[in-house]
């Protein structure tokens, strides 16, 4: 995150500047006020006109000030967020498909959002905000410093007492930051489940049960919003306590040494409407300073995903595809074990098996999506761990259950913002058998409601193809197709032409195994040519 300061320390020194001249103009708002007073106890007429004159040059140059860094630190404030995420995403999308899966979408979504708008609130805004009022601060002790320096320093002594009193509470504030944070994740995550499975919660009638779970979440959300907000409302009271205490303090000073004679009516007026432009200063600079310590937690989550080490790796050099003596294990459960298969340029293949047997899962390895396994997977000579990701997603097609349809085109499904000629759109369009009206659609809905789960596989199948991969892999293409459908489908793989052909079924329908070139049984670990 403090780079992203540094990024833009030109813009953060300008709204800086023009805060601090706003403070300053404040100062010359007070003067003003006790000159005034002055010149009634003078009766001085013309020094009174001169005030007047001078007080319409400051509310000008108020306007002009305030306005500009009004502009300034949204500006600011803009860079620094659009920035931030746009780190945050590019990073995301580099990452390898295994290391995104490390955590939960909810932790993304929480990320990018409710942390993002906590981190502008309480670093990239304080990050101007205290110096600025440290400015005025200082500005104003030194006005106090102008009228008399004695009674200024007594004034530093008992002001002293706001800035130690908000590190009563750092510890706390902290601990409801991280506290909120951690739950409001908690229930994104129960949302997206309840969201994601809406049709069965209605079609099994647990609306009411699983409405309660979900509102159950929302509460302990609630009540760590709650308890941070008290936390925060404490210390800010806290604060203002000690502050009311030293700013009555400070007018009995004041009004000490008026009464003695050191310092005249004016100048007491102008000494207490400067206390307005310190305590406040003071009170801002501390709650600052403790929201900047409870937030640290929040950009240390930001900085500890930013911080994971940028996946470098070889090119990747079409050739067979082997495993040797490959096993996956998921948690305490081994999936695959001591697997030796060579999938070759120019055959295709079907993968069957009993459920269980890791159908998928290898699918899956072949696809990137682990980095953890024994054995070893290489792809021509290179090992599956020293390809970049990129390269293996250039050359490596994988269709499972979650591809996503785009509420737009059926061109724009199968392009999917990658930088392809349209009439190569078209003709893989066709390709899967698409007429010319479904080409023209001008949306498929949201999640695709408008059209069917064949045509559903069928834009899958476009959009992998539509940049010529050396490897396609399609999981299970026929579940929970209709048989019209299925048979579609089947007739579609058999024609695709790919250097290497790779499909998972539960079909052991002898027909369509005799379409492939060889028959891998994962139950048995056999293969048999057709």
């Amino acid at each position: 995150m403090n780079d992203i300061l540094k990024k833009h320390t030109a813009l953060r020194i300008m709204t800086i500047s023009l805060g601090a001249g706003i403070m300053a103009l404040n100062v010359g708002v007070a003067f003003v006020i006790g000159q005034i007073i002055d010149s009634i106890g003078k009766g001085d007429l013309q020094k009174l006109s001169m005030i007047g004159l001078y007080s319409l040059m400051l509310m000008a140059a108020y306007f002009i000030c305030g306005s500009l860094y009004s502009a300034c630190s949204s500006k600011y404030e803009y860079m620094c967020m659009t920035n931030s995420k746009e780190r945050v995403l590019q990073h995301l999308m580099k990452n390898p498909i295994y290391r995104f899966q490390e955590r939960d979408v909810s932790y993304y979504f929480n990320l990018l959002t409710k942390d993002m708008d906590q981190i502008l609130d309480h670093f990239f805004i304080i990050s101007y905000d205290t110096p600025v009022y440290t400015l005025g601060l200082i500005i104003s002790l030194g006005a106090l410093l102008w009228i008399d320096y004695r009674m200024a320093i007594l004034f530093i002594l008992v002001m002293a007492l706001v800035m130690v009193v908000p590190r009563f509470f750092i510890g706390a504030q902290t601990k409801a930051a991280e506290g909120f944070s951690s739950r409001y994740e908690e229930f994104l995550k129960e949302l997206e489940t309840t969201l994601a499975g809406f049709e069965s919660v209605k079609l099994l009638n647990i609306a009411n049960s699983i409405t309660n779970k979900l509102l159950g979440k929302d509460r302990e959300m609630e009540e760590a919003r709650r308890n941070m907000s008290v936390v925060n409302g404490i210390s800010t009271y806290g604060i203002t306590s000690a502050s009311f205490f030293s700013q009555v303090g400070c007018m009995f000073i004041g009004a000490v040494f008026a009464i003695k004679g050191q310092i005249t009516t004016g100048q007491l007026l102008m000494a207490v409407q400067l206390l307005n432009f310190v305590f406040p200063p003071i009170q801002t600079i501390a709650r600052n300073n403790n929201l900047l310590t409870a937030n640290k937690v929040l950009r240390d989550k930001v900085s500890e995903l930013l911080a994971q080490d940028e996946i470098h790796g070889e090119d990747y050099s079409p050739g067979d595809i082997m495993l040797k003596d490959f096993g996956i294990q998921i948690g305490a459960k081994q999936i695959l074990n001591d697997l030796n298969f060579v999938f070759k340029p120019g055959k295709s293949y079907a993968v069957i098996g009993s459920s269980g047997s890791g159908k998928s899962t290898m699918a899956k390895s072949l696809a990137g999506y682990y980095s953890e396994y024994t054995g070893s997977l290489t792809y021509g000579e290179t090992e599956q761990r020293d390809l970049h990701p990129d390269e293996l997603s250039k050359y490596v097609r994988y269709i499972g259950a979650n591809t996503f349809v785009l509420n737009d085109t059926i061109k724009e499904n199968i392009r999917m913002y990658r930088d392809i000629p349209e009439k190569q759109i078209i003709e893989v369009a066709r390709l899967v058998g698409f007429d010319a009206a479904f080409i023209d659609k001008e949306s498929l809905g949201h999640s695709g409601k408008y059209i069917s789960s064949g045509e559903y596989q069928r834009v899958a199948i476009a959009r992998a193809l539509v940049d010529h991969p050396f490897v396609l892999i399609l999981d299970e293409p026929t579940a929970n197709l209709d048989p019209v459908n299925a048979k579609s489908i089947q007739k579609l793989i058999r024609e695709l032409q790919v250097p290497i052909k790779i499909v998972i079924t539960h079909d052991h329908n002898r027909e369509f195994l005799d379409t492939f070139d060889q028959v891998i049984d994962l139950t048995h670990k056999s293969i048999g040519d057709v």
